[in-house]
């Protein structure tokens, strides 16, 4: 499902760059909306059938607005950054609240809580129709100047885009493990002092709402290349199961140790993710924006299709600190082939820049 629901985000991106970010936007929103609603009536088959809805509707949101939030700034606008932060901020404020929720209405109901998401989003919705005017009115501005720009060097900005989603493939293999292989090391291997194990979850949304200012603050003040954010977040994604795996030496680890492993991947998160999504908004081409943001998305589910298969294939069959010291070390296999491509990387992005 976590691999299904990324890779639809090329089609779908593909799809809103023919039809418009909006309409897409508001047409996944529905199907996402539909899916949860099935998923409330509680059997198996209302299961997959909106599972079905989610990841279809999924292709159509996520990369339209990724592509929504790149086109309300002109190429070159020194704030696309921040913009993206915000947008990664928010992202996971919702993420927290989604957490909380389901994790205190499932005790009164699994159908309850999809419900719940349903409602969410419909909330949503509204909301984006009733201020629709802002983003409109600002997409058509920076779209008709920029599509009047020449775009010579496309082979280029493709290789970088193609660089950049490699790296993101090594950082959500690790990264999916909190939902999957760390989630389980949380539940069973965890002095949780009588706390839900899915409380936990709750943690990497939190510190994304703590560290993004602090995160963009020292990006800015460093003057960090966009090559030396990613290398720094693969390089603390590292540290993460590094600690994780000296954690899961013990057979039953103190509480705070996976706090201290959530806050420090949370960091590599903040330079990796909103980073590489606003630098494939730099570098993509302005007509095929959305199905580039796709591409990215591609990427992201191969890690997550990874980071599944890994977990199941050694989390039961090697010591949890031997898999976790494996993410650690894939973790900095990327940053070195980050800072490999640096120079190709800050070489487009001057390029598309300039134009």
């Amino acid at each position: 499902y976590m691999g299904l629901i990324y890779l639809s985000a090329f089609p779908g991106g593909w799809l809103a760059d023919k039809i418009g970010y909006l309409r897409a936007i508001f047409l996944g929103g529905l199907l996402m909306m539909t899916g949860h609603a099935i998923m409330a009536v509680g059997n198996l088959t209302s299961l997959y059938a909106g599972l079905g809805f989610l990841i279809v509707g999924n292709g159509l949101f996520k990369p339209s607005m990724s592509a929504s939030v790149r086109k309300l700034y002109m190429a070159g606008d020194e704030r696309i950054d921040s913009a993206f932060g915000i947008f990664y901020l928010a992202v996971n404020i919702g993420a927290g609240i989604a957490a909380l929720t389901a994790g205190f209405l499932r005790h009164i109901g699994w159908h309850v809580a999809f419900g719940s998401a349903a409602i969410g989003l419909a909330i949503g919705l509204i909301q984006l129709y009733l201020q629709r005017k802002h983003v409109v009115t600002r997409d058509f501005i920076t779209t008709s100047i920029e599509e009047e720009l020449p775009s010579n060097n496309n082979k280029e900005r493709i290789s970088a885009i193609l660089l950049l989603s490699a790296i993101a493939v090594f950082f959500w293999m690790a990264f999916g493990q909190n939902v999957g292989t760390m989630s389980f090391w949380v539940r069973d291997c965890v002095d949780r002092k009588g706390i839900d194990s899915e409380l936990f979850q709750v943690i990497n949304p939190i510190c994304i709402i703590l560290l993004t200012t602090a995160v963009s603050w020292i990006a800015v003040k460093l003057a960090m290349k966009t090559s030396s954010k990613i290398i720094t977040g693969m390089l603390f994604t590292a540290l993460s199961y590094f600690l994780m795996a000296f954690a899961a030496t013990s057979p039953m680890a103190h509480l705070l140790w996976p706090v201290v492993g959530y806050f420090t991947i949370t960091i590599g998160e903040l330079f990796v993710s909103p980073m590489g999504l606003s630098m494939i908004g730099k570098l993509a081409p302005i007509k095929y924006l959305a199905a580039c943001m796709g591409i990215w998305y591609v990427f992201t589910a191969m890690g997550n299709k990874l980071a599944g298969k890994l977990g199941k294939m050694y989390w039961e069959t090697i010591p949890h600190s031997t898999f976790f010291l494996i993410l650690g070390v894939t973790s900095i296999a990327a940053a070195i082939l980050m800072y490999c491509g640096r120079n190709k990387l800050e070489k487009s992005i001057s390029l598309s820049i300039k134009e």
